[in-house]
């Protein structure tokens, strides 16, 4: 008698904080703070080193580049992170949650080869 288990997954239920919701509020307060500050400091790096002529040098291409990159990354993730805040216990599809988890690679050869 071989019996295999035929259930599969189609949801994912991230709880986050439950237990403590005044954290959760908290939080969510601190990690849109701090992604605001990301996207703001990124953005005047890269459209100072774009506007300036003077900051048209390697060093400045590469910190602009690497700020794109930080925009990027943080784009891809923390905007999900603020979702699983401020509605906790909310099933997601897995489609979601492997999109979510894939979703850096495409910035990855672009950070590699721009240090090569």
């Amino acid at each position: 008698m071989d019996v295999s288990n035929q259930s599969t997954v189609t949801e994912f239920v991230l709880l986050g904080l439950s237990a403590h919701p005044k954290l959760e509020k908290t939080f969510f307060v601190l990690i849109l703070s701090m992604y605001l500050v990301i996207l703001l400091g990124n953005g005047v790096l890269i459209l100072v080193t774009v506007l300036d002529s003077h900051l048209h040098t390697p060093m400045y291409f590469f910190l602009g580049n690497l700020s794109f990159l930080d925009i990027c990354y943080t784009t891809s993730s923390v905007p999900l992170v603020l979702d699983g805040f401020s509605l906790p216990g909310r099933p997601s599809p897995s489609q979601a949650v492997l999109c979510r988890c894939f979703s850096p690679l495409p910035w990855e050869p672009r950070s590699v080869f721009s240090w090569a």
